[in-house]
């Protein structure tokens, strides 16, 4: 049920209770599915037992959820029992489509045949059960399987476009139902709740999180012949996008070859082009469009976290180079400045805006921040000579504060490599990737190690009944070791020290001494990652050595990395396939 079925139970119900009892409920309904699954045991291999406990789980959900069907009470009156008996419900509803989900599987042979058959069972359970709760699950399975499907015809390119036009035609229902037009029938609210909710989420689930162009192929098993077509998926999704603008401005009684939508239409477009490789872009921007048009705060909220992480996900997407990415990301940067400047240079706020608000609106002041928020004026920017000097002062001390510091440091580590002393240092490398810095080695030197044992030896001779790994993990200094270079170069542990390299602790012929920090039971030296140009990996593969120069306070700065052979490796790629 709908929470308008007791409206004053949520009032007069703290929320921490309503809280408990929500979980309470879910966690009943837990246990009764847990239950049945023991006691039932061997007998539910059999197809028509699980089909049996499947409906009568979905029919006692129904019940509980539909209690003024079947018993008669005042449905204004207070009942805290209600969030208990709904999350039960739900609960109980959830087992149940797991016990069917099951049986469908098993039964139909063809996969893309059960996959069709979930899809219409969830599209029943849709209009069976009215909670927003539970249609919301039910849409987003149901969705989910349609994008499978969409997969299985070798159609992904469709399912964004899909859902996109899907969450333009419930999203723009959503705003109408608060007050609807005379004479106008509209869907049930909770329906075109939950359905623009979950295309929105669906929408940005294929588009941000799991990308399908690089999920396609262990989606449904698709050969290798198989290739993603992003130009398409891009159009389909620019048209779906187009047709949002158009039902937004209609909403709003603005014409679409106008100004206003000739200026949005091109935002599209460039946005879109720009922004092919870039899939997440479009997608999340829809969202909060829809969400700005509907203020829906909720919705806008999920839009932006998924824009803003999409930026950080994007970089693991496989299936482009670092270099793709990096220039798609340059566009999109560029298109949206573009964009900003064109809405600041060519769109005014007009005088008066009561043409703009359509009779089923609240009001003509939404109608107006919805249409130019965040669409400042030359009016209302700030053009005198003072504010404007200011602010360019401000930069400019930003930018040369900022550059002294960047510059100090890169000085100083431009003379410890021109004058610091070579050593080279046994490594062991590790191949993963680092956010947004290329692909680079990890290293693990073969003298951390050596730092350990000997400090782990140190402390077992202070405390003898005390285990010297678990000290040395919560132990936390600074400090020197002491290496003595062979004839190849190479530097080995001689021993530690806790001072600083001076005249007062002269160093051996051939030693020297390299700063180091123990933090965890971690030793860091220089640094313990060596970034290498994208594609580049297989001539780094035969990474033996890590090339350093030493300073006189023991400070080290990575160079290069070295064979078995001490050659530096010049990082040309043995595979000529692997470089994008």
């Amino acid at each position: 049920p709908t929470a308008s079925k007791t409206p004053s139970s949520s009032q007069n119900t703290p929320w921490y209770l309503q809280l408990f009892l929500i979980l309470s409920g879910l966690l009943a309904g837990g246990l009764i599915s847990g239950f049945i699954v023991l006691l039932l045991n061997v007998a539910l291999k059999d197809d028509i037992i699980k089909l049996t406990v499947g409906l009568l789980l979905l029919f006692v959900s129904f019940v509980l959820s539909h209690q003024e069907l079947f018993i008669r009470r005042d449905l204004n009156k207070p009942s805290k029992q209600q969030a208990f008996s709904d999350s039960l419900a739900f609960a109980l509803s959830l087992s149940g489509q797991a016990f069917l989900a099951v049986f469908l599987f098993e039964i139909i042979d063809d996969i893309a045949l059960s996959i069709a058959a979930f899809m219409l069972m969830q599209a029943l359970l849709l209009t069976l059960f009215t909670d927003v709760l539970s249609r919301f699950f039910s849409s987003v399975m149901g969705l989910l399987a349609l994008v499978w499907l969409l997969a299985y015809v070798q159609l992904p390119e469709a399912s964004p476009a899909i859902l996109a036009l899907l969450a333009v035609l419930f999203g723009v229902h959503l705003q109408s139902v608060k007050q609807p037009l005379k004479g106008r029938k509209t869907l049930s609210p909770s329906l075109l709740n939950a359905m623009a909710y979950a295309t929105s989420f669906v929408l940005l689930l294929i588009s941000v999180v799991f990308i399908a162009a690089e999920y396609q192929d262990g989606l449904i098993g698709i050969g290798s012949d198989f290739e993603y077509r992003y130009a398409l998926a891009q159009l389909l999704l620019t048209l779906s996008s187009l047709y949002a603008a158009y039902i937004i401005l209609q909403r709003y009684q603005l014409k679409s070859i106008s100004k206003t939508g000739g200026l949005i239409a091109l935002a599209i477009g460039l946005l879109a082009v720009v922004s092919v490789y870039v899939s997440g872009v479009l997608a999340s921007s829809l969202v909060i469009i829809i969400a700005m048009a509907n203020q829906n705060r909720t919705l806008r909220g999920l839009g932006i976290s998924a824009l803003v992480g999409y930026i950080f996900w994007y970089y693991y997407q496989l299936d482009s180079s670092l270099l793709l990415k990096a220039g798609s990301m340059l566009a999109v940067a560029a298109a949206l400045f573009m964009i900003r400047w064109a809405m600041r240079r060519l769109v005014g706020i007009p005088k008066s805006t009561e043409h703009l608000t359509p009779s089923h609106l609240p009001s003509q002041a939404d109608a107006q921040s919805l249409i130019y928020a965040n669409v400042p004026t030359y009016a209302n920017v700030p053009t005198t000579t003072r504010a404007w000097s200011t602010n360019l002062a401000a930069a400019i001390l930003g930018l040369l504060l900022t550059l002294s510091v960047v510059n100090i440091s890169i000085a100083k580590n431009e003379k410890l490599l021109a004058t610091g002393e070579s050593v080279l240092l046994k490594l062991a490398p590790v191949d993963p990737r680092s956010l947004m810095q290329g692909d680079y080695m990890a290293l693990n030197y073969a003298l951390s190690e050596q730092i350990i044992r000997a400090l782990e030896a140190q402390l077992a001779a202070k405390n003898p009944n005390q285990k010297g790994g678990s000290e040395v993990y919560n132990l936390s200094k600074n400090g020197w070791v002491i290496v003595k270079k062979d004839a190849q170069g190479i530097g080995h542990f001689v021993r530690l020290q806790d001072t600083a390299p001076t005249e007062a602790n002269t160093l051996g012929p051939h030693e020297l001494a390299l700063y180091y920090r123990l933090r965890h039971g971690e030793v860091r030296l220089a640094s313990n990652a060596f970034f290498f140009q994208e594609g580049h990996a297989k001539a780094f593969e035969k990474a033996e050595y890590g090339l350093f120069r030493v300073g006189p306070s023991g400070k080290l700065l990575l160079t290069d990395m070295a064979d078995d052979t001490r050659q530096v490796i010049t990082g040309s790629s043995i595979d000529p396939t692997e470089a994008n």
